[in-house]
């Protein structure tokens, strides 16, 4: 199992594997109909990211521990749940809470990006402001966007809408947290301007973002 930082408060159950194509079938995921021609690393991270959906919510003492693909892709939980499921360099997470806990969560993990990297994709990922504000050629960059990633992943079964890059933007990045806010209104409970708060950290080259909303 990858090591876990403490991201999420107490009632968030945070689980982790590694992504592996041996005997798929044995795990017991049914694969949607749209990843049934995927080639097998596909496969085994869908398989692997439900597993960890799994594990977490059997912690929480879930009847219903099946998390399916929904048309859209995103990952359908049980009733009175509410999760995210993250996959990156062979690694697969999933974090989930009771929804009398949480409104959403957001999960992103990411492989830091090396700096040149990183200059050539922030014109894409990063408003004008946050090139300005951060120096994005380092590590602050793959913060941005894995903090933007589970801001969407937060707020996506609540709005129902796919956001842009420029729809999220971080005021300041602290030693272990992250704040943004909205640049558009995306729904009346989400107005323009609305904080954002959430929590990172780094272990063994990979940035791990999480956003709760209570």
């Amino acid at each position: 199992m990858p090591a876990l930082p403490a991201l999420f408060p107490p009632f968030v159950r945070y689980r982790g594997a590694a992504v592996s194509e041996d005997d798929l079938a044995s795990a017991g995921i049914a694969i949607p109909p749209a990843l049934a021609a995927a080639i097998p690393r596909r496969r085994a991270e869908f398989i692997a990211g439900r597993l960890c959906a799994r594990a977490a919510l059997t912690a929480l003492g879930a009847v219903s521990t099946d998390v399916p693909r929904a048309a859209d892709g995103s990952p359908e939980w049980p009733a009175g749940f509410v999760g995210s499921i993250s996959h990156s360099s062979g690694l697969a997470f999933a974090a989930t809470a009771h929804a009398s806990d949480a409104q959403g969560l957001g999960l992103d993990v990411e492989r830091i990006v090396a700096p040149d990297l990183a200059r050539q994709l922030a014109t894409i990922v990063a408003t004008p402001a946050e090139r300005a504000r951060l120096d994005l050629a380092g590590p602050a960059f793959s913060i941005v966007f894995s903090a933007k990633e589970a801001v969407y992943k937060c707020l996506y079964p609540l709005v129902r809408e796919f956001l842009d890059f420029s729809d999220v933007e971080l005021d300041a990045i602290g030693p272990d947290h992250f704040t943004c806010c909205l640049t558009r209104t995306l729904s009346g409970a989400f107005p323009k301007g609305t904080a954002v708060r959430g929590r990172y950290a780094v272990v063994e080259g990979m940035i791990h973002a999480g956003v709760v909303l209570r």
